[in-house]
């Protein structure tokens, strides 16, 4: 109010000032105009104060969702950092188990070398298995592709003995793996997946595991007929975490061929020479 009178009057004396006579009856036009420009200034100041008060409200409301963004990444860090800390504990306590088996396998060696070099040599072959999938990659997270192809082969020997040389399956391997490295146990994976739901018995139908390698291009098929009975669920979760390990490291091509009685599953990795 004090604004509007101020104003008012501030209008008056300009038109004394400049002059400006208004005879009757117009003596109320001054101010008419006089009350017209102060509602302008004063529409002015209404629409600013409003544009102000927004801008500060839209303002504060950044920052709170801004707070309210870092505390919840905040919040997710701890979680992370608590589920990291759950995981190495599972970890450190799974070491356990396993130490013990490998000592135990290598006493049975012992025990049994003298009396049986049939059975000392599957106990070593199991051994170096279990080695090799217990022992950490190295920094890059990858093994020597050739250590992965050796393995596969002490798979396919244990499995030959517990059947007494009677599993019909072929294994191919061309090409050089020097320097080619891969992150472990993806192979094999795939290779247990033949003997877990292949009948491998059919001696008109080998499965086959076949290993190329050029270049730096490595492709990897396994083919097989399918039991009729399985006990167990299908390839699903083997699959999936094939998937999930080579997506992280490698690029690839995964195709699988799931049919009545056959399944074949090709695998296509570029793999860097170091």
């Amino acid at each position: 109010m004090f604004a509007y009178l101020a104003v008012k009057h501030f209008m008056l004396a300009i038109f004394d000032i400049l002059h400006v006579e208004v005879y009757p009856p117009y003596t109320s036009v001054r101010e008419f105009i006089a009350t017209s420009i102060i509602r302008i200034v004063y529409f002015i100041g209404l629409s600013t104060g409003y544009w102000f008060a927004l801008t500060t409200f839209k303002n504060r409301k950044t920052i709170a969702d801004l707070e309210n963004l870092q505390l919840k990444n905040e919040i997710q860090k701890q979680e992370l950092e608590k589920t990291l800390l759950v995981t190495e504990n599972a970890y450190l306590k799974s070491q356990i188990n396993p130490h013990f088996l490998l000592n135990t396998l290598n006493f049975l060696y012992n025990s049994v070398s003298k009396y049986s070099e049939k059975i000392a040599d599957s106990v070593m072959t199991l051994s170096d298995i279990m080695r090799y999938a217990l022992t950490n990659a190295d920094d890059d997270g990858k093994v020597w592709l050739a250590s992965e192809l050796d393995q596969i082969n002490n798979f396919v020997k244990l499995n030959q003995a517990r059947f007494n040389q009677r599993l019909n399956i072929e294994l191919i391997t061309d090409g050089d793996t020097e320097g080619l490295r891969i992150i472990p146990l993806v192979l094999i994976t795939l290779v247990e997946n033949v003997f877990k739901y292949g009948d491998l018995l059919n001696e008109n139908y080998p499965a086959r595991i076949i290993t190329t390698i050029d270049g730096g291009t490595l492709i990897f098929i396994t083919q097989n007929l399918k039991k009729k009975k399985v006990v167990e669920h299908g390839y699903g979760i083997g699959i999936k975490n094939v998937k999930d390990r080579l997506a992280t490291y490698h690029q690839y091509e995964l195709i699988i061929e799931d049919h009545e009685t056959e399944y074949k599953s090709i695998l296509k990795i570029e793999l860097k020479k170091t």
